[in-house]
Formats: C-alpha cells, sequence, structure tokens
C-alpha cells in the first residue's frame, strides 16, 4: 500500500494549510530534497550501451528501474531509440550520460547516480540524480501526470494561470513568492531560479498546460557554479522546439 501512494506524496508533502490558506494561499519556502530512500524502493539502473545524440555525439546509455504506482513491485524503463533528438556541443559529451525514463531520455551529469525514482499510476513521475547524499547538488524531475489538482497546485508557484485555476478550484495553490524569479520562454513554459541563502545556485524549467494529458513538468538543478555551462544544457534539452504550442519533449521509453 505504502508503494501506491507515493506519488501522492511527492505533490502534496510540503502542503501544510491554515484555516484561511484557501483564499491567500500558502508561502514557498525553499527545502532542499532529501536524498536518502529505504532500500526496497532504491531505484536501479544499468548500462544499456550508447546513446547516439544528434549530430552524432554518443554518450552511455543507462535503462532505469523505479517502484510502480500502476504494479506491484518496479517498472522497468528500457532505451525505446538510441538516438534521440537532443543536440549538444561537443565540449559537453564526456560530462553526459542518457537515461531511459516515463519521459524520455534525458541526460543527466554523467558521475551522478539516480537516487530517488517513482512512477504513479496516473502517469506522474518524480525522479532525484546527485552525486552524493548531501543534497547540495541534485537533478530533480517531476510531472503531475493525469493529477490535474496536483499540476494546478504545482504550477502555482511558477504560473499566475496556474494559481488562479487552482483558487478557482478549491485546489491548494501558492502565493506569488518573492525567491522564485521567473522568466516566460513561450505561452506553456517559464524557467526559473530561486534565491537561496546557501549552498549551490538552483534553477529550472517548469511547464503548465491544463488541456495537456501532462499538465505539469517541473525540471530543477543545483550545482556548483563552475557547473552552470553543463546545468543550462541539461535544462535546454527540456526547452519546448520554436513557438510552438505543441509540447516538445522527447518521446516515452519502453517499459515493461
Amino acid at each position: 500500500m505504502r508503494k501506491l501512494h507515493i506519488l501522492c506524496f511527492i505533490f502534496l508533502a510540503g502542503w501544510a494549510f491554515s484555516a484561511s490558506a484557501d483564499d491567500v494561499g500558502e508561502t514557498y519556502s525553499f527545502h532542499r530534497p532529501g536524498i536518502k530512500v529505504s532500500s526496497e524502493e532504491m531505484p536501479k539502473s544499468v548500462r544499456s550501451g550508447e546513446a547516439t545524440l544528434a549530430g552524432g555525439l554518443r554518450v552511455p546509455m543507462f535503462s532505469l528501474s523505479m517502484v510502480s504506482g500502476a504494479q506491484e513491485g518496479f517498472e522497468n524503463f528500457t532505451p525505446e531509440a538510441r538516438n534521440p533528438d537532443i543536440r549538444i556541443k561537443p565540449e559537453f559529451a564526456n560530462q553526459l550520460a542518457a537515461y531511459a525514463s516515463p519521459v524520455g531520455t534525458i541526460l543527466v551529469p554523467k558521475d551522478w547516480s539516480v537516487r530517488k525514482a517513482a512512477s504513479g499510476a496516473d502517469g506522474s513521475v518524480y525522479m532525484l540524480f546527485a552525486p552524493d547524499t548531501s543534497g547540495q547538488s541534485y537533478l530533480s524531475i517531476s510531472s503531475s501526470g493525469a493529477c490535474a489538482g496536483c499540476a494546478m497546485s504545482s504550477g502555482s508557484l511558477y504560473f499566475d494561470e496556474a494559481r488562479k485555476l487552482a483558487k478557482d478550484d478549491e485546489f491548494p495553490f501558492y502565493r506569488k513568492s518573492d525567491i522564485v524569479r521567473t522568466a516566460r520562454l513561450g505561452r506553456f513554459q517559464k524557467s526559473y531560479s530561486i534565491k537561496v541563502t546557501d549552498g549551490n545556485p538552483v534553477d529550472g524549467i517548469a511547464y503548465f498546460n491544463a488541456a495537456d494529458d501532462l499538465s505539469f513538468l517541473d525540471v530543477q538543478i543545483s550545482a556548483p557554479a563552475t557547473m552552470h555551462p553543463l546545468a543550462t544544457v541539461i535544462l535546454n534539452q527540456f526547452k519546448l522546439s520554436g513557438k510552438s504550442d505543441e509540447r516538445s519533449l522527447p518521446k516515452p521509453a519502453s517499459h515493461g
């Protein structure tokens, strides 16, 4: 039963609302993610050859196995295609590895490993990659799947339209935060940075479209300033192409 509720916990953890929160929203406070996980829920990755990126650059490829709310035990994600349409500069190829995942092939710093991962019966996903358990450096990827309320609540941190929808539909929502700085990338996407008082900088890309089957996606990375160019490459793989209203994230990996 615990596994079936993992994704619910992911999107609802941290929401502690007072009686008046329905009207004014909750104040956001940043917390670095916990890295440690119990051995029975530990995700697994297995080297699966190489991926050839656009332009012919090759990087190590990994399949991924994670706790699933859709089936008993673990769900496996294996490379459907080894030539994802991701373009990077040659100097970054030896710093990256590719992982098959529920949201498609993703690039991760080569020396980082998967620390947490879970998929829900509603298509929600959470993945956390890090080089160690300190929480100072990490890459997190979270998707609301088909949970519309989760999308509105989580999206309210970055999108005025998500905040309004959450409030109108009586879902929990964040009031506009002074520590979250956003920039519009397109109709449904924003880049952001979070003002932190200590530790590595925090940057991300968020997507919200209430009409989409995948209504909300949040990709967040924290890394030393010296890794900023690589962090930018990792975030850029999630940027929508051009100014299209269509979502252009990598095609989902096969699983079984």
